[in-house]
């Protein structure tokens, strides 16, 4: 959807020194953030003054609306912005025991005619383990369709619509790197990992981009690249892109997050 933004009111001069009044409407793409600039209504009027100046000032305009849009694209982060970002993500992880979100899931592929959306609830919690020192972590991803799945301490079980476990060792094996993917993003643990991925932080001015090139056998057999979007006000992931070794893409986005609320043991239970 594409959102009236401003107008703005040049005087330009044609060809053969007619003078007129030209409209140029900017717009800003409310999804992508970017402005298109496109000259409106020409009307032409009898004179040959300020043509340098409607050059100028044209000129001026457009390189205005360039640059706003290469301000939004992202750039690689330093060494030093990445040690930051990796901080602040780990800061706002340990600040969240659990999360109640929607998620929407995009699937792309060559052998569909048309995306295909899928929708659902996930339930992410984290218990600190008596025994260590170390957080037992739980995730569960929930389909409206009713298929269920369920990492729990590093298992994960894939359950019907009517609550029957499923066995699919490959469903639950892609499933497991998907589901540890969204801990990801959720955390941001094992993204630095060096055995498992290559990582390249980027940013732009209202998100944080960690880009994956999957390094490790078991993961690199089934992706090619992951990225993780984080939003860089408050450090919480937004977005999941995962692209396939056949060229298959799935986006995952996060919705109306609840931080920090009671889920009961039951969400979690391994059959």
């Amino acid at each position: 959807m594409v959102n009236f933004d401003r107008k703005r009111v040049w005087k330009a001069t044609s060809a053969n020194g007619q003078f007129g009044v030209v409209e140029v409407e900017a717009y800003r793409n409310s999804s992508a953030n970017l402005k298109v600039c496109t000259p409106q209504k020409v009307q032409w009027k009898s004179s040959l003054r300020q043509t340098a100046i409607t050059v100028v000032a044209l000129t001026m305009y457009f390189w205005g609306c360039v640059s706003s849009v290469a301000a939004q694209e992202r750039v690689t982060a330093t060494q030093e912005q990445q040690t930051m970002m990796e901080t602040k993500i780990a800061e706002a992880a340990k600040k969240t025991n659990s999360m109640v979100c929607d998620f929407e899931q995009i699937k792309k592929s060559s052998l569909l005619s048309e995306d295909a959306v899928s929708k659902g609830k996930m339930f992410y919690r984290t218990i600190n383990d008596t025994a260590s020192t170390v957080k037992k972590v739980s995730l569960r991803w929930e389909y409206e369709d009713g298929y269920t799945f369920i990492n729990s301490n590093e298992r994960v079980q894939m359950l019907s619509p009517t609550g029957q476990p499923l066995n699919s060792v490959k469903m639950n094996r892609f499933f497991k790197e998907i589901m540890n993917t969204m801990l990801m993003s959720v955390n941001g643990n094992g993204v630095t990992d060096k055995t498992k991925f290559i990582a390249t932080f980027y940013m732009d001015k209202n998100h944080w981009y960690i880009r994956l090139i999957p390094i490790q056998r078991e993961i690199k057999n089934m992706f090619s690249v992951i990225e993780l979007v984080f939003n860089a006000r408050d450090y919480m992931g937004e977005r999941v892109e995962i692209t396939e070794k056949n060229g298959d893409k799935t986006i995952i986005t996060l919705l109306n997050k609840k931080l920090n609320t009671k889920i009961d043991d039951s969400k979690f239970l391994i059959k």
